[in-house]
């Protein structure tokens, strides 16, 4: 907010105090005698409001804008900051005696980053709230602990929306209804970070023997891919609803892969 709003939304004003203001006007302060007040982001306070700030909080008064009386506020401060005020303290861009005043407690709550088992706790409380909600795949799950959620927990409940939203039929979430920027930042991380099972190729031993299957890729996957589709289809006997939701296919995806093995529906 421009600087002279931020004043009198917390100190208030009084009629004619400057263009636009038709009226008295209580600020927050004001409201919150006797009760709590809860100021998020109170890094982004100016220097000069954090130093009136100061005041209203060891005197417990203060004179709104464009007033010449002194109003009294008892009231209990609760403040969040995503930024880090010591540090700002010591590049003099924060205030060390409000900074002093105000964290009597502290609470420090790390990224959700490193609260991987805390991802799930929170993903299923939403969706616990949503009406009609998918389940979460063990897989889907795996994949959300892996990203690093630089929005943290807003981000990950705005990704839960997205993808139920967009699994359509689908009522199981699979890695492959996250964003794109999700698994790909999670496939680049399987790359980079070494795992314990992971097997060394230069220690491979030497086929002596030739493989029973077709080395070529494509030919590979082809018969893999059609004999689980096969399987899939046996399972559910045909019931394509079904089989899109134990598979996590979607029903166009289903329809492409019987098409392109020349799978009839009847």
């Amino acid at each position: 907010l421009p600087k002279y709003l931020i004043e009198s939304t917390l100190f208030g004003h009084t009629k004619g105090a400057f263009t636009g203001a038709d009226s008295d006007n209580p600020g927050l302060l004001e409201m919150a005698d006797k009760g709590t007040l809860f100021l998020d982001e109170v890094g982004e306070l100016t220097l000069d409001i954090q130093k009136k700030l100061l005041r209203a909080l060891q005197e417990k008064r203060f004179r709104p804008v464009g007033s010449k009386k002194e109003i009294k506020s008892n009231f209990r401060l609760v403040s969040a900051t995503h930024r880090d005020l010591s540090d700002m303290v010591s590049k003099n861009q924060f205030r060390e005696d409000l900074f002093f005043r105000m964290f009597s407690i502290n609470i420090h709550l790390p990224p959700l980053k490193d609260r991987e088992s805390d991802i799930n706790i929170i993903a299923d409380h939403h969706l616990s709230h949503i009406e009609n909600a998918c389940t979460m795949s063990q897989e889907f799950i795996e994949e959300i602990q892996m990203y690093n959620w630089p929005g943290n927990v807003r981000e990950l409940i705005n990704t839960i929306d997205q993808v139920c939203s967009d699994s359509g039929s689908s009522t199981t979430l699979f890695p492959h209804h996250l964003p794109a920027h999700i698994r790909a930042f999670n496939i680049k991380n399987k790359f980079n970070s070494p795992q314990k099972d992971d097997i060394s190729i230069k220690k491979l031993p030497p086929i002596t023997k030739k493989p029973n299957f077709n080395l070529n890729y494509k030919i590979y996957i082809e018969k893999t891919q059609h004999k689980f589709l096969l399987e899939l289809l046996s399972a559910t006997k045909g019931n394509l609803k079904e089989a899109c939701k134990v598979s996590g296919l979607s029903r166009s995806q289903l329809y492409r892969l019987m098409r392109k093995h020349h799978l009839n529906r009847n």
